[in-house]
């Protein structure tokens, strides 16, 4: 084992201080428990056209999570396929988005990009 100089023990020392007085930040939810921060339930009042896909899309940033909405409105929600106007649906652990949810269900909305019927190839055979 070679012995250390003293430049290489100096900064091995302060690379232990480092470590040692470092302190490790652990997230913390706003229950206090470790986890990810700054997640609440929200409430979601369902408006027309809504689906838990839409909701999951604006609340967790991906549609595939509409189990998890649904999950914790069973009662309510018996089939996930019909949601009425007006419930008040728990969205557990999310954070809220800056966007309005208006703006973001616009957005998603879009309508389809119109097709130039005009453009298409005239397919139709010649009548005999």
């Amino acid at each position: 084992m070679a012995i250390l100089g003293g430049v290489q023990r100096c900064l091995l020392g302060l690379l232990i201080a480092l470590v040692v007085t470092t302190p490790l930040e652990v997230p913390v939810s706003a229950a206090g428990l470790p986890g990810p921060p700054d997640t609440l339930d929200a409430l979601h009042e369902v408006a027309p056209g809504d689906n838990l896909h839409l909701i999951a899309g604006y609340y967790y940033g991906d549609a595939r999570q509409w189990e998890r909405v649904w999950r914790a409105n069973r009662q309510q929600v018996p089939n996930p396929n019909v949601i009425e106007r007006g419930t008040l649906l728990l969205v557990p652990a999310t954070t809220v988005p800056d966007e309005p949810y208006a703006e973001f269900v616009a957005r998603v909305r879009r309508p389809p990009d119109r097709v130039d019927v005009s453009a298409e190839p005239n397919t139709r055979r010649p009548s005999q």
